[in-house]
């Protein structure tokens, strides 16, 4: 009997230090392995205030932002904003000093020109995202040009041209999303690439991780919301082992894992109802293609989904910190927040648990802003990042009616508490 109440106590102990169970189930299909998570976190739900350290930007600011799209931070805490319309990259101590503006304007060596997405490179350089002509452009610290990574240079692409949307890097790896676009086999017809690969500073590519084959018919042209944006644009992220993370299918609540030579180490999936799109939303969506693909000469229809995304992607749902944790964020969690939560974010741990949810109470909204979740404790939040992207695009928008004039963008940098 003695050794049996120790057994129990051993048991309760070690239930008490290990935690709350995991909420779902491991298997494995294929060879993969599926961590197939339940709709509710192990640890329940949680409000989390965030602590603000410092804001810069608004309309009482010295300084004006044009379109924020990325940013970043590094290990000594300083934060990097990019703006793709001043062509700039400035750089924040910990406690909202300027340090110092990288890139200028131009097509010269280190200058750029809209730069769509920004990343830090493994010798210490900041490099900035073009979309066309494909390139990544990067400087040092000193603001000296560092030269460019143009993927597939070295195989140029024969009839066409490379596009890039986003990139990524941890360690030394680095992945670039974008799309290949070369001449139909009939007048009047484009094929395009959209693809998600690692590259070598060389351009040639090291690992294809998604590709999805479209075609635009310019005779008859339907826009097609699944085929022609896809999820995994901006749906992915990279630890600091080089693992990439991505959202492939934007109806399926679920995170491929690539090894850097991809290869699938695993899937993380997640049970989830898709959500229903209000008219509000397709209205919304509606007006930013029409205005990207706005030709005099080209008649449009459209083709657009009647669900949200399950992974909120155009506001950066899926994002990796350097130690593997997730943070995702679905349609629903950037939407109808109660009053003084900017959004609720699903939380993972590194072996792809689901274990909280979190709701982050503070200034702002998670359907026309973006949470960057950069490690260490800090979360930096852009206001007006989904109507700078769709501005990128054309002259729509994704979240403020035509009528309504933009706020000047704030980035405000705030801490996890303990």
């Amino acid at each position: 009997m003695l050794k049996r109440r120790v057994n129990f106590l051993m048991l309760g102990i070690f239930v008490i230090l290990a935690g709350p169970a995991f909420a779902g189930k491991e298997t494995t299909i294929d060879g993969v392995l599926h961590i197939q998570n339940s709709a509710s976190p192990s640890q329940g739900v949680k409000t989390v205030n965030l602590e603000e350290v410092w804001r810069i930007g608004g309309e009482d600011e010295e300084i004006l932002f044009g379109l924020i799209s990325k940013i970043c931070g590094d290990s000594d805490g300083n934060v990097y904003v990019l703006d793709a319309q001043l062509c700039h990259v400035h750089i924040y101590s910990p406690t909202g000093e300027l340090l110092k503006t990288l890139f200028r304007q131009g097509e010269g060596p280190g200058e750029v020109q809209g730069p769509r997405d920004m990343l830090l490179m493994p010798d210490g350089s900041v490099a900035c995202v073009e979309e066309f002509p494909g390139k990544i452009t990067m400087v040092d610290m000193e603001n000296n040009p560092k030269g460019s990574l143009i993927p597939g240079s070295e195989k140029p692409t024969e009839g066409g041209f490379t596009g890039l949307t986003a990139a990524a890097g941890g360690g030394d790896h680095i992945v670039i999303s974008g799309e290949i676009s070369k001449p139909g086999d009939t007048p009047g017809t484009q094929k395009r690439i959209y693809f998600l690969s690692g590259f070598k500073m060389s351009g040639e590519e090291t690992a294809n991780y998604m590709t999805l084959n479209s075609m635009f018919d310019f005779n008859n042209f339907t826009f097609i919301e699944k085929e022609h944006t896809p999820s995994f644009w901006w749906g992915f992220g990279v630890d600091a082992n080089g693992r990439t993370y991505v959202y492939a299918d934007r109806d399926q609540y679920a995170i491929t894992v690539f090894s850097p030579d991809g290869k699938v180490e695993r899937i993380i999936e997640r049970a989830y109802e898709p959500l229903k799109r209000e008219q509000a939303d397709t209205d919304r969506l509606r007006r930013l293609y029409e205005s990207a693909v706005a030709n005099p000469n080209l008649q449009v229809s459209f083709d657009l989904e009647e669900t949200e995304p399950a992974i909120a992607h155009f506001q950066r749902g899926l994002q990796v910190t350097p130690d593997g944790q997730l943070w995702v964020l679905t349609s629903r969690g950037c939407r109808h927040q109660p009053q003084g939560i900017i959004a609720t974010y699903d939380h993972f741990d590194a072996g792809g648990h689901f274990i909280e949810q979190v709701s982050f109470a503070g200034e702002g909204n998670g359907l026309s802003d973006t949470l960057f979740f950069l490690g260490n404790r800090r979360v930096v939040l852009v206001t007006g990042f989904i109507d700078a992207l769709a501005a990128q695009f054309g002259s729509g928008t994704l979240t403020a009616e035509d009528d309504e004039e933009a706020s000047p963008q704030q980035v405000i940098c705030y801490r996890l508490p303990e």
